[in-house]
């Protein structure tokens, strides 16, 4: 049996971070193996990993253009495990839609918010969804209030390859914090 562990690095130039390096670690008992690669469609923020049907490890999450901007996108990654090697990377920048996207009660646009990865799951077709919910924090007087977005959804093909994007709309007061299922 193996774990498999992600991480991410930067070099430090100065005052900025640069050439994120995404670290992919399986480890088991008697070994520890790892790939590492530069993403190219900008710095990985936050992702989930999947072992699929197929034998194959998909970190699927949320990227941005630069180490301190906020979440514009979603990506996948396949990784080939019985090589540990980088098989197929995509990204699609969220819709128009989601950046027009404000809070009702409060002054956050959709570009204030992190996008933190739910799930990750896999289809019986083999197909993959990504979902994910916006959080941002206001501060008013001495309190602190999380926020939360739409429910953003991306689909993808077997191979990793993102397809389409949905956002499912919900109020601000609406609770997630649910399992979600693939049949």
């Amino acid at each position: 049996a193996s774990v498999f562990v992600a991480l991410t690095s930067f070099e430090q130039v100065g005052d900025s971070r640069r050439n994120q390096t995404l670290h992919v670690f399986e480890i088991n008992q008697n070994e520890q193996r790892e790939v590492s690669e530069r993403p190219d469609f900008g710095y990985v923020s936050m992702g989930k990993l999947l072992l699929t049907n197929s034998g194959n490890l998909v970190m699927g999450g949320y990227y941005s253009a630069n180490s301190t901007k906020n979440d514009e996108g979603a990506y996948m990654m396949v990784f080939d495990i019985s090589s540990l090697s980088l098989e197929n990377t995509s990204s699609q920048k969220f819709s128009e839609r989601y950046f027009e996207y404000k809070s009702p009660k409060y002054s956050q646009s959709a570009g204030d918010y992190t996008v933190y990865p739910m799930e990750l799951l896999e289809f019986s077709n083999g197909k993959l969804a990504l979902l994910g919910e916006p959080r941002a924090q206001t501060y008013v007087f001495t309190s602190t209030y999380t926020l939360t977005g739409n429910v953003l959804v991306n689909f993808a093909d077997a191979q990793g390859n993102i397809q389409d994007f949905q956002m499912i709309e919900k109020s601000q007061a609406a609770m997630t914090g649910y399992r979600s299922t693939s049949k």
